[in-house]
């Protein structure tokens, strides 16, 4: 009897001793910021075989959240969607550049950067500091676009505008009846190769934020988290 009990106990203990070194799922933390590292609140979906998305996280006041091995296994990638007020692209993510990577970080547009911004350009405008404004208006751009199609396409339309009066250009743009809209004239592009030249920058004929920096002599940065005031 004594022998049969201490081999039950040593079957125990080799049982206990096996879980006990069972292998653990990596885990990792990922975080997620805004332009000038500010954590996010975000809502992290899992993305199945057939594209249903189904929220297992959230980030905490630090923006962080967690993701293991297991959940990498049964889904390749993940999604991170805005929550309350925050305002920003969905991407998609690799679990698996995720899970190799111990300090992973999602960089994402908050929605106030937005309002501050279509502030501070309106307000530019208003004074009819036209380059400063354009500048503000193309970052806007830059940033809705894969979003919100309407601002996206509102800012565009402010930075041909208030740039062609920057330059003294009445007249723009043209109508192109292949695209069925307007674009930009070739007064105006000349107008704008004009600029770069004297500026010593690249003769592209396109309004691209370096041109525009150039103008403005300033940068867009100091518009995100601040509104101007008289």
């Amino acid at each position: 009897m004594e022998r049969a009990g201490g081999i039950r106990v040593s079957i125990f203990v080799a049982l206990f001793m096996l879980m006990g070194s069972a292998p653990v799922a990596a885990e990792t933390v990922c975080r997620v910021i805004d332009d000038y590292g500010n954590p996010v609140e975000c809502v992290v979906v899992r993305v199945t075989a057939g594209d249903e998305k189904v929220p297992f996280a959230e980030t905490d006041q630090n923006g962080r959240f967690s993701i293991t091995e297991q959940l990498c296994a049964n889904n390749p990638v993940f999604r991170v969607e805005p929550k309350g007020e925050n305002h920003f692209r969905s991407q998609v993510y690799a679990c698996e550049a995720a899970i190799k990577n111990p300090t992973f970080t999602i960089l994402v547009t908050n929605k106030n950067i937005l309002a501050n911004l279509s502030w501070n350009a309106k307000y530019f405008e208003e004074q009819n500091a036209c380059a400063t404004a354009a500048m503000i208006y193309n970052d806007i751009y830059q940033r809705a676009r894969a979003f919100d199609e309407v601002l996206a396409e509102e800012a565009k339309r402010k930075v041909i505008a208030l740039f062609a009066r920057h330059l003294g250009n009445n007249t723009p743009t043209v109508y192109d009846p292949l695209q069925k809209k307007d674009v930009i004239g070739p007064s105006f592009q000349q107008d704008i190769k004009n600029f770069q030249r004297v500026s010593a920058i690249p003769e592209t004929g396109n309004i691209d934020m370096r041109t525009l920096r150039k103008a403005a002599a300033t940068s867009v940065g100091r518009y995100m988290f601040t509104r101007v005031k008289d």
